[in-house]
């Protein structure tokens, strides 16, 4: 394996970790995340942002789902070359939605995080396409969407068009 070339699977344990043995108030308690992942993808383009990216959301998984959940780490390949990365945890509603990556701050006095998070995402993914060029095609992104299910809350962040090896 390549210098800068990072197994998926192993990116998001290593967070999923990490953030396990964060004991905070503003974490949320007994999670099981389950992770679904081929354990042989792989990237090695911009590999470095792509874990920033990763780690981020796992850090929100932890501060946002309720407590004794299982939120879902689902990667899968797309295309040729391509594949995206979905997130979903039953989580407290989030109050200002539409511009959660815009702000760089938390509106919502009572939220667990200060909402920087999602900004700096935001940004490394916008950072992440300029290192393809402007002529690339299929660009990162991210979609975010809330779900009200038997009076819960689903949130999905996907994350698509990683650049994958075979």
């Amino acid at each position: 394996m390549g210098v800068n070339q990072r197994v998926l699977y192993e990116i998001i344990l290593k967070y999923k970790n990490i953030f396990s043995i964060i004991e905070n108030t503003r974490r949320a308690k007994k999670l099981n995340i389950n992770i679904k992942c081929n354990h042989d993808l792989t990237s090695s383009f911009a590999s470095n942002i792509l874990e920033y990216i990763f780690a981020i959301i796992i850090d929100n998984l932890w501060k946002y789902s309720e407590n004794n959940s299982t939120p879902f780490i689902i990667v899968k390949e797309t295309e040729n070359y391509l594949a995206e990365c979905h997130f979903k945890n039953d989580s407290i509603n989030l109050i200002d939605k539409e511009s959660i990556f815009e702000k760089g701050y938390q509106e919502d006095k009572k939220s667990e995080g200060f909402g920087y998070g999602l900004y700096w995402l935001k940004l490394l993914i916008e950072h992440y396409n300029k290192l393809l060029g402007e002529d690339a095609t299929n660009l990162m992104s991210i979609e975010h969407s809330q779900n009200h299910i038997d009076n819960k809350i689903e949130q999905i962040f996907i994350v698509r068009n990683i650049r994958i090896e075979k």
